[in-house]
C-alpha cells in the first residue's frame, strides 16, 4: 500500500466536546490522499469514545500514557506520519474544505527552497467572528519572526516532512510558543509562501472556559519561550542588535505584567542599551510604563 501524500496531525487533550468538529473538517477535505493521526495526550474525559465512534480507515489513534503537552504530542504524530507533507490542526480549530488541496498545489509549483506554506485564518471568540488574519509575508522572513510569530498558528501550516526532520520537530521543553519557535527554526533555513485565502477557522475563549490561576504560569511560559529565542540565536543577534533589543524589552514588559519589577527593569535597561534608537524598543518601554501604572493605581 502506497503512502499518503499528506499526513494530518491533531494533538488533543480533554477536548471531547470539540475534537470531533476538527476531525470532521479534515474528513470533509476535497483533497482525499491523506492519513489522519490523532494523538491523545492522556485525556481523562470521553475523548477515546469520541474517536472510537468515527469510522474512517484513514484515521489512526495514538494515546500517550502521560500528559506530555502539545510539542510532544505533535512530535509523536510526526514520528508515525508517512506522508510527503505534514499539516497540523489544533483540536478546537477547523479547516475549510479546500485547505489541503490549495497547499499541496502550491508546494507542487514552488522550489524546494520553500519549507512552509501557510494560509489566512478567521478568528472566532465564543463562536463569533472577531478578526480576519491575512499576513502577506513570503520568501526569507526570518528577521520578522524573532520577536513574535507573524504568520499564524500551526493550524495554518503545511510543511514537507523532510523539513520537520531537518529542524528536529517541535521543542518539547516549551509549554508555550512552540509554533513560534518552530517558525523561527524553519525560516532560519528555508523560505516560506502563503495562500491568500481564509482556509482556517481558529477558535478561542470557548463557552464554559474559565480564567484561573494558570494565567500567571502562562505568562512565565511566554517569558521562557523568549529566553530560549535569545539563547538559540545568540550568534545571529551579535550582528543584528535591533531584534535583540526589541526581544529584551518585550521580556521586560512581560516581567512587568507578573509584578517582578526587578527583572523587568533589568531587561528593559538591557534592551535600551542594546539599541537605544530603536522605535520598537521605545514602544515596549511605553507599554511597560503603562503596566507599572496599572499596578500602582
Amino acid at each position: 500500500m502506497s503512502s499518503p501524500q499528506v499526513s494530518v496531525i491533531i494533538p488533543t487533550y480533554n477536548r471531547a466536546t470539540l475534537v470531533k468538529r476538527a476531525i470532521q473538517s479534515v474528513l470533509n477535505q476535497t483533497f482525499k490522499d491523506f492519513e489522519l493521526i490523532i494523538v491523545d495526550d492522556a485525556s481523562d474525559d470521553e475523548t477515546p469514545e469520541v474517536i472510537d465512534s468515527i469510522n474512517d480507515a484513514r484515521l489512526e489513534y495514538i494515546r500517550h500514557d502521560l500528559n506530555r503537552h502539545g510539542g510532544a504530542a505533535r512530535n509523536t504524530g510526526i514520528k508515525y506520519a508517512s506522508g510527503k507533507y505534514i499539516a497540523f490542526l489544533d483540536d478546537d480549530d477547523e479547516w475549510y474544505p479546500t485547505k489541503l488541496e490549495r497547499q499541496v498545489e502550491r508546494f507542487e509549483t514552488v522550489s524546494n527552497e520553500i519549507g512552509l506554506v501557510y494560509c489566512w485564518r478567521e478568528v472566532y471568540k465564543n463562536g463569533e467572528l472577531v478578526n480576519k488574519a491575512s499576513p502577506e509575508l513570503f520568501g526569507d522572513i526570518f528577521d520578522e519572526t524573532l520577536v513574535w510569530n507573524p504568520i499564524g498558528n500551526t493550524s495554518t501550516f503545511m510543511l514537507p516532512a523532510c523539513v520537520l526532520d531537518a529542524v528536529d520537530g517541535f521543542d518539547e521543553h516549551l509549554l508555550r510558543g512552540q509554533d513560534s519557535d518552530l517558525v523561527r527554526r524553519v525560516t532560519r533555513e528555508y523560505k516560506v509562501d502563503y495562500i491568500p485565502d481564509y482556509l482556517v477557522k481558529q477558535h478561542w475563549k470557548h463557552k464554559g472556559d474559565q480564567i484561573t490561576d494558570v494565567d500567571s504560569d502562562r505568562m512565565y511560559d511566554s517569558i521562557e519561550s523568549h529566553l530560549v529565542t535569545l539563547e538559540r540565536f545568540d550568534s545571529y543577534f551579535k550582528d543584528n542588535p535591533a531584534p535583540k533589543a526589541e526581544l529584551l524589552t518585550v521580556i521586560g514588559r512581560l516581567y512587568a505584567q507578573t509584578g517582578d519589577w526587578s527583572k523587568s527593569l533589568s531587561y528593559l535597561v538591557r534592551g535600551t542599551a542594546t539599541k537605544p534608537t530603536s522605535s520598537a524598543v521605545k514602544k515596549e518601554l511605553v507599554r511597560s510604563i503603562k503596566e507599572f501604572l496599572k499596578i500602582i493605581r
